[in-house]
This record gives structure tokens, sequence and C-alpha cells, in this order.
């Protein structure tokens, strides 16, 4: 285990820091200091090695877990919560990378879409039909986390910083406002 956790580290690196193209299987064993082999051993493919990586990115995320809270005071939390996770440098170097590399590698935008999004966004539907009971509570999770995901597109672009915890505090409870004014 010692092994594939250091090629995922080396990979994840790799990937962030050159790009998917530019990234071999060979720099890749290199930078881990094991054989190519050794390396296909665990991932079959450069895609199955990028796949990996996700997923154990993944694993560090956390999930909101929503309180007993009002409901405009929870999506307050749950919005803090989900912007500060996106707007870590190593979330906005992931995004640029899938963004970029997906024009030429096309299976990259669905690898990143089911990792990143799935668990997160039903989380919110759900206490989203729970508290609404509208029917479209996985649109309005949508059109939330899009709302959310709009402070990122400056950093995104590098035309802006990385905001403070209170600028982020200020936008969320901003969207949040704007968000349950349109669904209530």
């Amino acid at each position: 285990m010692e092994k594939q956790h250091l090629i995922l580290d080396c990979a994840r690196n790799l990937f962030l820091d050159k790009g998917y193209r530019t990234t071999s299987m060979d720099s890749v064993a290199e930078a881990a200091g094991v054989t190519k082999q050794t390396v296909y051993r665990y991932y079959p493919s450069k895609k199955d090695l990028f796949a990996a990586v996700l997923e154990a990115m993944g694993k560090n995320k956390r999930v909101y877990e929503f309180g007993g809270g009002d409901l405009r005071d929870e999506l307050e939390k749950y919005a803090v919560f989900f912007l500060t996770q996106h707007l870590t440098p190593e979330r906005i170097g992931l995004y640029r990378l899938v963004v970029a590399e997906s024009v030429h590698e096309k299976e990259l935008g669905s690898i990143f879409f089911t990792n990143a999004q799935s668990v997160r966004q039903n989380n919110l539907a759900e206490y989203l039909e729970n508290k609404l009971s509208s029917g479209d509570s996985e649109k309005l999770a949508g059109i939330f986390g899009s709302m959310l995901l709009h402070m990122r597109s400056g950093v995104l672009l590098g035309t802006t910083a990385i905001p403070s915890q209170q600028e982020i505090e200020d936008f969320c409870r901003f969207s949040v406002n704007v968000f349950l004014n349109g669904c209530l």
C-alpha cells in the first residue's frame, strides 16, 4: 500500500504541475522511485491512474452534514463549507487541469464529474427536498452550487486572488438570500 500511495501522490503532483497530457507513466514511475511496471501493476492506464488520483483527493474531502438549524442558517453554513473547499490552490489547479485537458482527452471531464459532484450534490438535493418539497431539488441544488461557484470564476482565470474567509462568508450570505428569494 505504501508504494501505491507514493505513486498516487507523485502522480497528483505531476498532473497538477505539468498537466495530464505531459505527465507520462514513465515520469510518475521516476518521481515515485519505482519501475514503470510497478505503476502499471496498480494502474493499467494513465486514465485509471488519473481516476485513482481524483478518488484519493475525494477521500480527503468531507461532506457537509446538515444540522437542525433553520434553512437560511444551514444553507449559509453549507455555502461557506462548499466554497472554502473549492477555493484551495489544489482544487483550483485541478479544475484548471480538467478544463484545459478535457478538450483533448474527452473522458477526463466525465471522470472528474463522476468523482467530484455526485455525493455533494446529492446531499444538498436531499436536504432541499426535505426543506422545500419542491420536486425539483436536484435542479435547485445545481443552481445553488452554480451561484456559489461564481466566486471561483475570477480565481480560475487569474484575475482575482483567492478570497479571504470574510469575503467568502459575505458572498455566501448574499447568495443564500438571492437563492431563497427565488425559492420561497
